[in-house]
C-alpha cells in the first residue's frame, strides 16, 4: 500500500508561445495574443497551480527566463500553448535542459475558424503552425509529450487535461513513497514482474512484498468495526 501523503496540487509550468519577429509584421496582434494567454492561464489554474513569467514566450531569452523559473519552482508539468504564430526553435533547448512531462496545446483565439476569414485574421489564428514544428522536434529528440487539441471552452480539452493532471499527480504522490506489494516472489522467476531497482529508479519508491500469510493474519486480527472504519478512511482518501 502507498503511504498516505497530503495531496499537493500539480505545478504547471505555462508557456504561451508566440514569435517576436511576427510582431514587426502584425503589431496589433500582440495585445490580443497576451489577452488569450491570460485566459488560458486562468483556465489552467482550475486544474493546478500555474507557474509563469506573465509574458508571451516569443524569443529564446524569454524561454530561458521561463525555464529558470520552472526549475526554481520545481514544476511537475510543462504546458506549451500555441496562442498565435510560433516556432519551436525558441523553446526546444530549454525543454531539453529541464525535462518534464510536456503538453502541446493546439489551440487558437476563436472557437472555430471565422467564416469571414481574411489574411490578417488567418495570421492571428495561426497558432496551429507551431504545433507541427514543436511536435516534429519532440519526436525527433525522442522527448515524450501529450497533444491536446481544441479551444479552452471545449469539454474534450478539459477531459484530456484532467486525465494528464491525474496521471502526473499519481506519479508525484508515488515518488519517494513506500509501496507494499501483496504477493509472493519466487527466486529466478519473472511472472510477478517485480524489480525493486526498477521501481526505485523509475518512481523513487521503496517497495516491500507482503506475503499472503501476513495478509490473512491481518484480516483475522481486524474486527468488523475496525474494517468498516478502515474502509471509510480509504473511500474518503480516494474520493477527494
Amino acid at each position: 500500500m502507498q503511504d498516505q501523503k497530503k495531496s499537493v496540487p500539480v505545478k504547471i509550468g505555462y508557456m504561451p508561445l508566440a514569435h517576436s519577429t511576427y510582431w514587426k509584421f502584425f503589431p496589433k496582434h500582440e495585445n490580443p495574443a497576451m489577452d488569450l494567454a491570460k485566459n488560458l492561464a486562468e483556465y489552467l489554474s482550475g486544474v493546478g497551480t500555474v507557474v509563469e513569467t506573465g509574458r508571451l514566450i516569443d524569443c529564446v531569452n524569454r524561454a530561458k527566463e521561463a525555464r529558470l523559473l520552472f526549475q526554481a519552482e520545481d514544476v511537475d508539468l510543462v504546458v506549451l500553448a500555441t496562442v498565435t504564430y510560433s516556432t519551436p526553435d525558441d523553446v526546444m533547448l530549454d525543454l531539453k535542459r529541464f525535462s518534464r512531462p510536456t503538453v502541446v496545446w493546439n489551440t487558437q483565439k476563436s472557437v472555430k475558424i471565422p467564416p469571414d476569414l481574411d489574411f490578417d485574421k488567418w495570421m492571428f489564428e495561426h497558432g496551429i503552425t507551431g504545433v507541427p514544428g514543436i511536435t516534429n522536434l519532440l519526436e525527433r529528440e525522442k522527448m515524450p509529450y501529450f497533444l491536446v487539441s481544441g479551444h479552452y471552452t471545449d469539454g474534450s480539452v478539459k477531459r484530456s487535461l484532467d486525465i494528464i493532471i491525474k496521471a502526473v499527480s499519481a506519479f508525484k504522490r508515488a515518488w519517494g513513497s513506500k509501496l507494499g506489494m501483496i504477493g509472493h516472489l519466487y527466486p529466478g522467476m519473472i511472472d510477478f514482474g517485480y524489480d525493486p531497482t526498477v521501481m526505485f529508479t523509475t518512481f523513487g519508491a521503496a517497495t516491500r512484498p507482503v506475503p499472503e500469510s501476513a495478509v490473512l493474519q491481518a484480516y483475522k486480527d481486524v474486527d468488523e468495526k475496525q474494517a468498516v472504519s478502515m474502509a471509510e478512511k480509504l473511500q474518503d482518501k480516494y474520493n477527494k
